[in-house]
């Protein structure tokens, strides 16, 4: 895909990732402006009393690592967390307890960091230090009661011999102070002998002190590999650690946006509709003849008529748009014969009806004279866009039914006018061969036909454009189309009857064959009309195939209801001018005349008139 497919992608889900980033901010705002200031505590522990040692070997650093990741467990065990909870009377049980810290050993050490995190700054510095000593209390770390008191009963020796040694000391300095004063020969001889006795107790006194501090110290370091000892207290924090709300904000918008974005890309993967106007030509291989823009609302057909309402809106010049590629199409074709176009779909409700309708108006504001034919038997809609009567109409004309008009005195009119127009048919006209004037009665009949026709075309309020209506809903209609009926209609129509443009609005391709029937029989070109972002490539591939197939001409692709924001670059630029020169949906400065029609704009001059004279007078464009 390139690069201005994905920006494409992201310019028409613009709304879903827009939408999906307002609301994962506007989430994430409300949560961080709704939660209570949060504050963290941490108390580390050593484990082991290695680093008391002068010289620590290996095996008790090794020993001491591997007991910190096993009271980092301990500390989550229920009977630390419920002496923790008593000891504090704090107002949650332990379970709540397990989730408010958490533990970390500092890598390459034996520190234990127990780190807690409450709404109290206070209580949080508690839950710490008690969750440090009651782990402490759960360790061999405290001596037992024997060693406790052999540990005392040391001390108080200890203590005794300092005491001797430093009184043995004292003495000794006073001997030899004596001594240094010239004492009698006899003074001198008791206090060197004093001065003996005094260095024998301080050697004893010494000898014996370190003993006892040997053994203090062994009992003391029974298990200093096993121990835990309290490095840094957890101290009551100042400052919440409550994240920053506009950064959570804004990173939760990117991610609602990154998410939608993948949502979209998602469903245009999964998506195998015509989207876009550059998929035409590659896809189907006919060339793309116009794109209008969605107007009007989908299920209704008031207001349809837009060409007509409003001649001067983007959707206007998108019709005749679509008109100019038709012309130039037959214009290449060098044909001098009255174009004649069937408007087809894949599917039903794709805009077909709505197309033709507004095609027809566009060829008509050009002076041409128009005739509509609603092909549709199964769901006629030309009569409701127009808002004309469809009592009688094509089913009328194709199975030889009179429409029940008025004759001019107020008489009812012939039952069945309709079956002169059955006998026209070419190669089925009756001979009279009581008189032998077989000439005589095809010029009757033909003219009676044309009469019938004429009959049932209904004028419409738009200036050269008349319409033929369904009529009533036949049980057969595809049996119907496919009769030299038809055939012999449209030979009338579109040559005898000097109409310079002939469209019929015939029924989904792809769900009935009453379109190719149609089309097979009529010599008309093909035109498919495709609704952006419903009708299936697929579909769309189908039903050109359908009339290749049958060797029957299309002329190409209208792409209907397509979105701006599915439009490729160049397209864009057309549809951008035209939106900016004529403006959102702008009517025509001229007002509607005295007779309720409304003067259309740039009319060219009109074909002369091919009509016969039982056509009546030609209407006028002022009309």
């Amino acid at each position: 895909m390139e690069l201005a497919a994905y920006l494409r992608v992201l310019r028409r889900w613009f709304w879903l990732i827009g939408l999906a980033s307002v609301i994962f901010g506007s989430a994430s705002f409300v949560v961080g402006r709704t939660q209570p200031p949060r504050y963290q505590a941490s108390a580390t522990i050593q484990v082991g009393s290695f680093l008391s040692l002068a010289n620590p070997n290996t095996g008790l650093i090794q020993v001491g690592q591997q007991l910190a990741q096993n009271y980092a467990a301990i500390v989550t065990t229920y009977p630390v967390l419920e002496a923790t909870v008593n000891k504090l009377q704090l107002p949650f049980p332990p379970e709540k307890l397990e989730t408010l810290f958490q533990t970390r050993i500092v890598p390459n050490t034996s520190l234990l960091v127990i780190t807690v995190t409450y709404t109290d700054p206070v209580v949080v510095a508690d839950i710490a230090n008690e969750l440090a000593n009651q782990l402490i209390l759960n360790s061999p770390t405290n001596l037992t009661k024997e060693q406790q008191d052999q540990v005392k009963l040391l001390r108080e020796e200890l203590a005794r011999a300092q005491a001797q040694l430093k009184a043995a000391r004292d003495e000794n300095d006073s001997v030899e102070r004596s001594l240094s004063q010239n004492p009698t020969e006899q003074d001198r001889k008791a206090l060197e002998t004093r001065r003996d006795a005094l260095n024998t107790q301080i050697n004893s006194a010494q000898a014996n002190l370190a003993q006892l501090s040997n053994t203090l110290t062994a009992l003391e370091q029974q298990n200093n590999s096993n121990t835990l000892t309290i490095v840094e207290p957890a101290r009551i924090p100042t400052d919440p650690v409550n994240p920053n709300v506009l950064l959570i904000t804004l990173l939760a918008m990117v991610v609602g946006a990154l998410l939608a974005a993948g949502a979209a890309f998602l469903l245009e993967y999964l998506n195998d509709s015509v989207r876009s106007p550059a998929e035409i030509l590659a896809l189907t291989g006919v060339p793309l003849l116009g794109s209008i823009a969605p107007f009007g609302k989908k299920r209704t057909y008031k207001d349809k008529l837009i060409t007509w309402t409003q001649p001067r809106s983007m959707i206007s010049e998108a019709y005749r748009a679509l008109r100019v590629n038709l012309m130039y199409a037959a214009k290449q074709e060098e044909t001098n014969q009255p174009f004649v176009y069937i408007v087809t779909s894949p599917s039903p409700s794709e805009g077909k009806s709505v197309t033709a309708a507004n095609l027809a108006t566009i060829f008509a504001s050009t002076g041409m004279s128009v005739l509509l034919i609603d092909a549709d038997l199964r769901r006629p809609t030309q009569h409701l866009i127009f808002e004309v009567s469809n009592t009688t109409g094509l089913t009328d004309l194709l199975s030889g039914l009179a429409p029940q008009a008025d004759a001019a005195d107020g008489s009812a009119a012939d039952s069945e006018p309709f079956a002169a127009f059955r006998d026209s048919r070419v190669g089925n006209i009756p001979k009279n061969a009581a008189n032998g004037n077989g000439k005589a009665h095809d010029s009757s009949d033909q003219s009676q036909a044309r009469l019938m026709i004429a009959r049932a075309i209904q004028k419409t309020r738009v200036p050269g454009l008349e319409l033929i209506p369904a009529g009533p809903l036949p049980t057969n209609p595809a049996e119907l189309l496919g009769t030299a009926h038809m055939q012999t209609l449209m030979r009338m129509v579109a040559t005898e009857m000097g109409y310079d443009v002939v469209l019929l609005d015939s029924p989904p391709s792809l769900t009935v064959s009453d379109s190719t029937i149609l089309a097979g029989i009529v010599d008309g070109t093909v035109i498919v009309v495709l609704e952006a972002g419903r009708t299936r490539r697929a579909a769309a591939v189908r039903t050109v195939e359908q009339f290749r197939t049958l060797s029957l001409p299309v002329a190409g692709i209208v792409l209907n209801r397509l979105n701006p924001r599915d439009v490729e670059a160049g397209y864009g630029y057309a549809y951008n001018y035209y939106y900016g020169y004529y403006g959102r949906g702008s009517l025509d400065n001229a007002q509607p005349s005295s007779n309720g029609h409304r003067p259309v704009p740039a009319l060219l001059p009109s074909s002369p008139s091919k009509r016969s004279a039982s056509d009546g007078p030609e209407q006028s464009l002022d009309d």
